[in-house]
């Protein structure tokens, strides 16, 4: 196992001291998958002071020192030293109600969640040690409890997120135990605080697997967290356009649109509406007129519950109220969004983005509508390299009041000018904007 210089002089530091101290859980899982772990966690039987005293020459943070945890800061970076302990009994589902410190390193592993994080290294005999297995299950793919799931549950319910987060991302398979014990003990989610929750959902939704992303539904996480989107497994889409359930449908589009955060929620949730939108026809086909207002709303719920920013929840709803827009090449159809709707080119891009994972996840039949979108695309593009916003105009608002324009008129005949300018950029001077503006006076303030 490749260590940094750092984690070399934390554990020879411990050993001089005469204490002994290993890499534990994450990096040492990491190292044997052959990749390059981002932290590295240490435990050691040297208590919280003593591990103080064992840096004394070094900044030393204590970032939860209660739990056993100092931080040590070497080359600008932190690294987490942990005392080994067991944990006593857990009152929130979450937080042990107190801890004791150990200096049986098997104890320390005992208490973690999954066999595959519960190895250490010992660095000085090059050995890991691996009391649970976690090295044959991460050779055959399994992610699986250390000692009673239903227990390692029920002491921290976070990690029924964690067993889904790790699944996608290793592509591995929940052990069945594991698996029982996981949706058994999948209400006590409700004790834990959504800023958490939505932190483990953004790397299972970055992750993009189908199968697990599936099994938040199949568990009940979703019927627990957000029956809104539970709801829509349960609609189905009887029309030529779609072959799946609007759940399932919108899981698809999540694994088919860009790696962004952002976007995943968007597709995750662009199609909410569509369980109070949906009705019949006389032969059976399904409609689901208007859904996007609906969705924009629903979404807005889930949005709130999981405490995103303002400025994250603006632009996730702005896609999903125009994704199910059908988008075209035509300069007044382009105007409409680059004026009226204000989107920048990122802001088209993403919409664009929405409509490709949108079309990709119904009936393949369809699948040639992606060819139109990139004639769109091109048309976007090149109005978005003119003028595209109020402040490229060679007038402002001083001239407006000039004129004799007020209020509201002024943002309409501003917008009114910025169409003409992106039809005919060459008008775009200060003149000749003045002299369009003073002929459509009467008609912009009559509203017309």
């Amino acid at each position: 196992m490749n260590l940094p210089k750092e984690v070399i002089y934390i554990l020879e530091r411990f050993k001089e001291y005469g204490f002994s101290a290993y890499p534990v859980g994450g990096c040492v899982r990491d190292s044997l998958l052959g990749k390059t772990p981002g932290d590295f966690d240490i435990t050691t039987d040297a208590t919280p002071s003593e591990t103080l005293e064992v840096f004394k020459e070094q900044k030393t943070i204590r970032l939860g020192e209660k739990f056993g945890t100092i931080g040590v800061l070497l080359n600008e970076k932190i690294y987490e030293v942990t005392t080994m302990r067991y944990d006593h009994d857990y009152v929130d589902s979450r937080h042990p109600s107190a801890v004791s410190f150990t200096t049986d390193l098997v104890e320390d592993l005992k208490r973690r969640d999954f066999t595959i994080n519960a190895m250490a290294y010992d660095y000085f005999n090059d050995e890991v040690i691996d009391p649970f297995d976690g090295k044959l299950d991460l050779e055959q793919g399994i992610i699986r409890a250390v000692g009673e799931p239903s227990k390692r549950f029920e002491e921290d319910a976070l990690r029924i997120m964690r067993a889904f987060r790790f699944a996608s991302r290793f592509n591995y398979v929940i052990e069945e135990k594991t698996l029982s014990s996981l949706c058994n003990s999948v209400p006590l989610l409700k004790e834990i605080s959504m800023e958490r929750i939505r932190e483990e959902l953004n790397k299972i939704l970055l992750e993009s697997n189908f199968e697990n992303l599936r099994m938040l539904y199949n568990c009940g996480v979703f019927k627990v967290l957000f029956p809104e989107i539970d709801a829509m497994f349960k609609t189905t889409q009887n029309n030529s356009f779609h072959v799946y359930n609007v759940g399932d449908h919108s899981l698809m589009a999540v694994t088919k649109i860009k790696n962004d955060v952002r976007l995943k929620y968007v597709a995750l949730l662009h199609d909410l509406g569509k369980v109070p939108a949906k009705t019949t026809g006389e032969d059976g086909t399904d409609h689901f007129y208007f859904h996007s207002k609906y969705s924009v709303e629903l979404a807005r719920d889930v949005l709130n519950r999981l405490k995103f920013s303002n400025e994250d929840k603006k632009h996730i709803l702005k896609i999903i109220e125009f994704h199910d827009t059908v988008l075209n090449t035509k300069l007044r159809s382009i105007m409409k969004f680059v004026v009226d709707r204000s989107f920048t080119y990122d802001d088209f891009l993403d919409l664009l983005e929405m409509e490709k994972a949108d079309i990709s996840s119904q009936n393949p039949y369809y699948i040639h509508r992606l060819e139109n979108l990139e004639k769109v695309k091109e048309a976007y593009r090149k109005v978005y390299e003119g003028p595209t916003k109020l402040s490229d105009l060679a007038i402002n608002g001083s001239d407006m009041i000039g004129i004799g324009y007020e209020g509201e008129n002024i943002k309409k005949v501003l917008q009114y000018l910025l169409k003409q300018v992106i039809g005919e950029p060459k008008i775009n001077e200060r003149e000749k904007l003045i002299s369009i503006a003073e002929k459509v006076h009467d008609d912009i303030c009559r509203g017309e």
